[in-house]
């Protein structure tokens, strides 16, 4: 049979009446629709609000949504190790250690002072006696 020919047939067949108990259920129901469409509804809750103003657009949400993790994630791969933590506190209490120092009138008067000369070169004895003996010639 061809869809034309079941039109066709259908077409024919005569229309029965609907029950009429299912005529007083489908009233009572479109009632109570109605009935609950013109009660005052309670104010949306803040999901209900939010959903509504971010669904205009849920893909551009979803990409800033993506950017957000995105940076969160570089955030957290580029924390420095324990090792580089260790570091720099250990170059903090350096530096406090430094300024201290540095505050304190006593080492500032120690550095003020110039450094003594430093020692003439020791030389072996030996050394000594040929410069001795080159001046002799010398003179």
């Amino acid at each position: 049979m061809k869809t034309d020919d079941f039109e066709q047939h259908l077409s024919r067949q005569p229309l029965r009446p609907v029950p009429a108990e299912w005529r007083g259920q489908i009233l009572r129901a479109a009632t109570g629709e109605a009935a609950a469409r013109r009660e005052p509804s309670r104010p949306p809750t803040f999901i209900l609000r939010l959903r509504h103003w971010l669904w205009p657009h849920p893909a551009a949400w979803a990409g800033l949504a993506a950017c957000w993790v995105a940076i969160l994630a570089l955030h957290l791969a580029s924390a420095p190790s324990a090792a580089e933590i260790a570091q720099a506190r250990v170059g903090a209490r350096l530096a406090a250690a430094c300024n201290h120092l540095l505050g304190n009138p006593e080492f500032m008067a120690v550095l003020a002072e110039p450094p003594p000369p430093p020692p003439p070169p020791r030389r072996s004895p030996d050394q000594g006696l040929l410069l001795r003996q080159t001046h002799r010639l010398a003179a």
